[in-house]
């Protein structure tokens, strides 16, 4: 569907480390001079999780006939306080207040009959035990489904949690049952395949070993951000997709201004390739969390890192679709983020 794209599916930066290697801790500090949250690990470039940053994005077909708006998309992060839960024990409770990092990306819209609201959201919590990161996907319109994934250390070892939804196959629940008509008689069935939020259940978790310095795909948005700003040429980071991983190598490559919405710019392009792990039987090839497939171009502006323009393929039956993401408006973004 068209909509089954977006921009964190084409920014699924993996990483990997093909030694295993002990796990390390990470930490978490507030930057003096932009008041956003610096994530380090052992071994890898810290990142930079904005205090409160907002990009909007046009959805942008392109067709032989035009090159339509059908969509938008938000990519936004930023910094709240930190509650631990409960269950954490007093000595948590009585420590002293921290942050933590959320991100998030929602892309919105309709083409034809289809409809799609999808959002995915990652939060970093301020803490060594698990877990550590909680990653929530969830999708209404035409299609619904929901995703969670929880990782960071459990037993001295990298670990990650995970479960999705499904259709519910035929359950007892009365609501479930929808009328059927046969020959000249109507009765009550369960549904079959329908789309409906209500009629799913979370399928059973899985739980399985990762990579240290694994990231989730939102996480490695900003990863990426700091490839640009160190003036790094190449950089292997590890990505959790679902249940899988992918190994992917990120290079920089051409430079050029670049014309949106929001202005015009100076952009680095970042060219990425995705392979499986060795050794781990994935057959499937690599699609963004949206879809998308094919070849992929992320535009970062050559300062900052700010992501400009995305392009990509996604396909719908039997064509595939020409789409690019257009930032519009921009808010709380480094100050050197300006328009040429």
């Amino acid at each position: 569907m068209l909509f089954n794209f977006c921009f964190p599916g084409i920014v699924q930066l993996v990483a990997a480390t093909a030694v295993a290697a002990p796990p390390v801790a990470t930490t978490m500090t507030i930057d003096g001079e932009t008041g956003g949250l610096v994530v380090a690990m052992e071994g890898f470039p810290s990142f930079l999780i904005p205090e409160n940053e907002q990009l909007d994005f046009d959805v942008v077909l392109n067709t032989p006939f035009g090159s339509p708006v059908v969509g938008e998309f938000i990519l936004s992060a930023g910094l709240e306080d930190y509650r631990p839960p409960l269950s954490a024990g007093p000595e948590a409770l009585a420590a002293k207040p921290s942050k933590n990092a959320w991100l998030r990306g929602n892309v919105r819209g309709a083409y034809e009959l289809y409809t799609l609201d999808h959002t995915i959201e990652a939060r970093i919590l301020p803490q060594q035990e698990w877990p550590r990161v909680v990653y929530r996907d969830v999708q209404t319109g035409s299609e619904n489904r929901k995703r969670e994934l929880k990782y960071g250390t459990r037993d001295g070892k990298p670990w990650a949690w995970f479960r999705s939804d499904h259709h519910c196959r035929g359950c007892d629940r009365a609501e479930h049952k929808v009328k059927k008509r046969v020959l000249f008689f109507s009765r009550k069935d369960h549904c079959n395949k329908c789309r409906r939020m209500g009629h799913r259940d979370w399928s059973e978790s899985k739980e399985f070993e990762i990579p240290p310095r694994s990231l989730d795909m939102l996480s490695s948005i900003y990863a990426a951000r700091t490839m640009v700003r160190e003036g790094m040429e190449s950089m292997d980071i590890s990505v959790l997709d679902r249940d899988k991983r992918w190994e992917m190598g990120l290079t920089r490559g051409e430079t050029k201004r670049l014309t949106t919405p929001a202005g015009a710019f100076d952009c680095v392009a970042i060219k990425l390739d995705a392979r499986a792990p060795e050794g781990s039987g994935q057959k499937e090839k690599f699609k963004g969390l949206f879809g998308v497939r094919g070849s992929l171009s992320i535009w970062l502006e050559q300062t900052t890192g700010v992501p400009v323009r995305l392009e990509g393929i996604i396909p719908a039956g039997l064509v595939s679709l020409d789409v690019r993401l257009e930032l519009s408006e921009y808010r709380g973004t480094p100050r050197a983020f300006l328009p040429k």
